[in-house]
């Protein structure tokens, strides 16, 4: 079953906030592990395994740092117009192949 845009984007942000504060939930991996978390991230890595290379990019610089779009646009050489439109194209791209890998 296809994801929405929003499950597909709240999911993200989910990840995105794990890697933001990732030093304090590792710091804490023995006393609460999260499977929900580590499938979110196989399923999630599994899909942009045929992504196209510019959204595996903001897949990787973006939802997998701690970096603003403001950083990773002036990292890329950017604007960060630039980088909403691929956070959204990458977004409408994982919930239209959301059932590949169920």
């Amino acid at each position: 079953m296809k994801k929405t845009k929003q499950q597909v984007r709240d999911e993200l942000m989910e990840l995105k906030y794990y890697h933001t504060y990732r030093d304090v939930f590792d710091a804490r991996k023995d006393e609460v592990k999260s499977a929900k978390l580590e499938n979110l991230s196989t399923y999630y890595n599994r899909l942009m395994l045929d992504a196209p290379m510019k959204l595996l990019h903001i897949y990787f610089e973006y939802y997998l740092t701690e970096q603003s779009q403001e950083q990773v646009a002036d990292r890329c050489y950017v604007s960060v117009s630039c980088i909403s439109k691929l956070c959204q194209q990458l977004v409408a791209y994982l919930s239209e192949h959301s059932d590949d890998y169920e």
